[in-house]
């Protein structure tokens, strides 16, 4: 008893404290993308030359300044990546930005070196140091207007490394003299940002013993316990139930006088209770926030000996009871999820509760 309760209480901290690091998710080929968090610095700063200036913070400017000529500026900017999107397919960096002179300026946006670094006191003399270039971008002419470099890959890399923040350098590289005004993040508007973006979610899961024979694309659970798998997915059970997990059309897991599957989908089945189970299974997945039209599928060619009854998020969704010429119950509900998880569970009118299959999709509002 112990035992289980450590392991329930070991799974409701995972779902909880999931962050993009553990992984990405199966994701639909849609070419949109839609916008998952758009942030703002947490510090940045502009450091110049000089002797009049190298000892100078300039931490609390409305402007970044990046300077070219005898008097030289260089900007830095850090963002706060915490529970970052894990589905991440664009990052761009967008910052509003004119150049004193009309001629065509190019600002190089590169990687910082390791180092911490508080926009309150760096300075020339402490200043991060800049390693490679991650993207540039040139202004033309002297109006104001929002400019963007693509900082995917940047973001991505601190994401797997397990980092929750990103430090970027801003450097002039003309070799002619100019100098460019950025709203930084104490101006009035237009501040610099970073907009991460991803596909919709679709996920379509199938409940096997084995990979064998999986409908193509449909991940395969065979019921292990929550963790993040090889296929990128973080998702599986409060606790091992691969024993209860059989697929009915292998000969060895099949039963007299079991009906036929409409297809493979429909004979996979996971038993969320089961007589040898101390209390009912339940089974997650990270998501991100949003809302979802979930396909739940439930039943047994095998049998018909339940009374179907499933909550997911604490919600029932799914209620039915299979015969002799019904063995399938299914439903598609559409529901929020929040925290970033989707829990399936046993309602408390459930009897011998089954999954066969489920497809999830992201319901995005038109426009979004």
């Amino acid at each position: 008893m112990h035992n289980n309760h450590q392991t329930y209480r070991r799974f409701v901290f995972l779902l909880l404290s999931f962050t993009a690091w553990l992984g990405s998710i199966a994701i639909s080929n849609s070419a949109s993308l839609v916008t998952s968090a758009v942030l703002n610095p947490v510090e940045d700063a502009h450091v110049r030359t000089g002797s009049a200036f190298q000892k100078k913070n300039f931490g609390a400017e409305p402007v970044l300044e990046l300077q070219s000529d005898k008097n030289e500026s260089e900007a830095y900017l850090k963002f706060d990546l915490t529970g970052a999107d894990s589905l991440l397919k664009q990052a761009k960096l967008r910052f509003y930005a004119g150049a004193e002179k009309p001629t065509v300026a190019t600002i190089s946006v590169k990687s910082v070196l390791p180092k911490e670094w508080s926009e309150n006191i760096v300075t020339w003399r402490d200043k991060p140091e800049s390693d490679a270039t991650l993207g540039q971008v040139q202004l033309v002419g002297t109006t104001p207007a929002w400019y963007e470099v693509d900082l995917t890959s940047a973001v991505k890399a601190e994401l797997a490394r397990e980092s929750t923040s990103l430090s970027v350098a801003m450097i002039l590289s003309d070799t002619e003299g100019n100098k460019i005004s950025i709203n930084s993040r104490d101006a009035v508007e237009n501040r610099p940002e970073l907009v991460l973006s991803r596909s919709p979610v679709k996920v379509r899961i199938v409940f096997r013993p084995t990979e064998n024979g999986a409908p193509p694309g449909y991940v395969v659970d065979t019921g292990a316990v929550y963790a993040p798998h090889t296929n990128g997915l973080t998702y599986g059970w409060n606790t091992d139930v691969s024993k209860f997990v059989v697929d009915r059309n292998n000969p060895a897991q099949a039963v007299s006088k079991q009906v036929r599957s409409p297809d493979s989908r429909y004979a996979g089945v996971a038993c969320m209770d089961h007589p040898e189970f101390e209390k009912p299974a339940f089974w997650g997945i990270s998501l991100p926030n949003g809302t979802y039209s979930v396909h739940l599928v439930a039943g047994d060619p095998g049998l018909y000996d339940s009374a179907y009854a499933i909550n997911i998020n604490d919600t029932l969704v799914l209620e039915g009871i299979p015969d002799q010429a019904k063995h399938w119950v299914e439903t598609t509900k559409t529901l929020p999820v929040t925290n970033q998880k989707l829990i399936i569970t046993n309602n408390p009118k459930g009897i011998n509760n089954k999954l066969c299959f489920m497809e999830i999709q992201e319901v995005r509002e038109s426009g979004k």
